[in-house]
């Protein structure tokens, strides 16, 4: 790997924590938990990736760190060792690396935490979605709804 290639590697790293950090300080900030805790998210994935790759645990991360720690999870589902993943090999990455998330989307449609997501459940936040979009109230989302103020609803 180029070394300016690793430099912005670094970089983005850097970058990300950075932003992570930043966000998690100035929660404090007036109107900043109005944003639904984008900062919780951010500076969630800062640690994620502290945890993940700071395999030294010196609280700093290293390319080569990274770089080995994916590669370790890359030959994990190589399933055929050949080097290269195929689409299903890479469906096993992917879903490995999604399973926290999809968790996280299962309980935000299980209200009532029986471990189960009803047809209701699962149709609730689009019949939210609706509601904010019909702007007009005449139950359909079209482009009439464009010149709408939203309004409060019940």
């Amino acid at each position: 790997m180029k070394l300016r290639t690793k430099v912005l590697a670094m970089l983005g790293v850097v970058g990300v924590l950075g932003a992570a950090g930043i966000a998690a300080a100035s929660g404090k900030h007036e109107g900043y938990h109005d944003r639904s805790g984008d900062h919780h998210k951010y500076a969630k994935r800062g640690m994620h990736m502290m945890e993940t790759y700071d395999t030294n645990g010196d609280g700093a991360l290293t390319l080569d760190e990274i770089t080995t720690e994916r590669g370790k999870k890359f030959k994990q589902f190589d399933a055929n060792g050949d080097g290269a993943l195929t689409l299903d090999e890479y469906q096993g990455l992917w879903m490995d690396a999604m399973r926290e998330r999809m968790v996280d989307r299962f309980q935000k449609h299980d209200d009532d935490g029986d471990g189960k997501i009803s047809v209701d459940d699962f149709n609730k936040r689009f019949k939210r979605m609706m509601t904010w979009m019909d702007r007009n109230g005449d139950g359909k989302v079209d482009r009439d709804d464009r010149g709408y103020r939203h309004r409060d609803r019940d």
